[in-house]
């Protein structure tokens, strides 16, 4: 379905005249204020959630996902084998989800991460 409607899709160069009473509005990329405060509120709970979490948890989910550390050196790190730190990592997140799916509204995570609605619309007008 997907490479069906991509089939049909068309580009126009902006910068080229067309015949069409098509208008073109592009919309800035910017960060609204209100996407930023909500990021950072999400920061802040997950900050706090992360702080409740076990330090054995906590260690391995900094080390490798916070400071994008290979699994072996996270290992070695913590004076644990490879596949106890891939495990330990995997509860670590699991504990992670279910702590945070308590901030989460009627729609689930998406909730927290969802951004207003106008600063996503590209949108074309005939006039």
């Amino acid at each position: 379905m997907r490479l069906r409607s991509e089939k049909n899709k068309h580009f126009v160069p902006l910068e080229a005249p067309t015949d069409s009473l098509v208008r073109f509005e592009i919309v800035g990329s910017l960060v609204n204020p209100e996407d930023e405060l909500g990021w950072k509120e999400v920061v802040k709970v997950l900050r706090k959630e992360m702080l409740g979490m076990p330090p054995v948890f906590r260690d391995v989910m900094l080390l490798h996902d916070g400071k994008q550390m290979p699994m072996p050196d996270v290992a070695e790190r913590l004076g644990l084998s490879v596949p106890a730190a891939k495990s330990r990592l995997s509860r670590a997140r699991r504990e992670l989800r279910l702590r945070m799916s308590r901030h989460c509204g009627r729609k689930g995570p998406g909730t927290l991460l969802e951004k207003a609605a106008y600063n996503r619309l590209a949108y074309a007008r005939s006039s």
